[in-house]
């Protein structure tokens, strides 16, 4: 589950990368899985940030 929540940072289409992100998190907001929700919560409290990245071509990013 965690690569396929990566799978939208690879697209380059900010627009299918949002979809795919919505479609995504919407099914680990669900899980079960402890790690999963907590992943959920923190891809939710970045996902302008993410998205920006996307709209930037950057594919890596390092603190």
């Amino acid at each position: 589950m965690k690569e396929s929540l990566r799978l939208p940072l690879k697209s380059g289409n900010v627009k299918q990368a949002e979809t795919d992100l919505k479609h995504r998190l919407w099914w680990a907001s669900h899980s079960r899985i402890a790690a999963l929700y907590d992943l959920y919560e923190k891809i939710r409290h970045h996902k302008d940030h993410i998205l920006n990245t996307i709209r930037l071509g950057a594919e890596q990013c390092q603190d």
